[in-house]
């Protein structure tokens, strides 16, 4: 009887969990913007570093606990393989914030200027898309408790279309930067500008894995 009552009702909700993984994820995008001020005034941003290195292992960690409670749920409103798509696309979002600030720790430049601006524009729409990812997340647990009602589920597609949005804004931002970058080419150090490259594509990147999540969430709920 207590395992029924296990996989009827799970002590901890599967979507709880998952917001809460999300919300890791947002508190450690939140950390770029300060990483990279600190970069910019010539210092390594380690302790931002360290932050998420904890942060990640917490999600790794609400991550199992989302595994664990699947594999014994009965019933689920969604296939396992949509959600653990979802956790997974989650996951590469974090551990790029992880390779980003690693990365900052490996270099420093001394001519910035110009760069600072249209970087710092990137990182900001970049962890726009995350938060609004994580909105995205709230949005579905709703959409279930109100038992797929159709005022819910228009909301959860308008939150997929800021998404969308902030993520076209990111794209756009990453090719700004790119042009600009290249047309340094000749005053930039190869290795910088290899590097700054490098950071532009990497944030570009947890752009489009915050859409993946956000359109496999619509494809669940349709």
């Amino acid at each position: 009887m207590v395992r029924f009552i296990d996989r009827m009702f799970p002590k901890e909700s599967p979507l709880d969990l998952m917001i809460l993984h999300g919300e890791k994820i947002e508190e450690a995008v939140r950390f770029l913007k300060p990483a990279f001020d600190k970069f910019f005034e010539g210092e390594p941003p380690t302790d931002y570093s360290e932050k998420v290195d904890k942060l990640e292992k917490e999600a790794d960690n609400i991550k199992y606990r989302i595994r664990e409670v699947y594999s014994k749920l009965k019933y689920t409103y969604f296939e396992k393989s949509d959600i653990f798509i979802i956790v997974h696309e989650m996951d590469k979002i974090i551990d790029t914030i992880d390779d980003i600030l690693k990365l900052l720790l490996m270099n420093r430049i001394e001519k910035f200027d110009d760069i600072k601006e249209p970087l710092g524009e990137l990182v900001k729409n970049t962890a726009l898309t995350v938060e609004e990812m994580v909105d995205a997340l709230r949005e579905l647990k709703l959409v279930v408790e109100s038992d797929f009602a159709p005022k819910e589920v228009e909301k959860e597609k308008v939150e997929a279309e800021e998404v969308e949005k902030e993520e076209t804004r990111t794209d756009i931002n990453t090719v700004t930067l790119g042009k600009h970058l290249f047309s340094k080419k000749y005053e930039i150090n190869p290795v910088d500008l290899i590097f700054f490259m490098e950071l532009s594509k990497l944030l570009s990147k947890i752009a489009n894995y915050a859409e993946n999540v956000v359109e496999r969430i619509n494809l669940i709920i349709r």
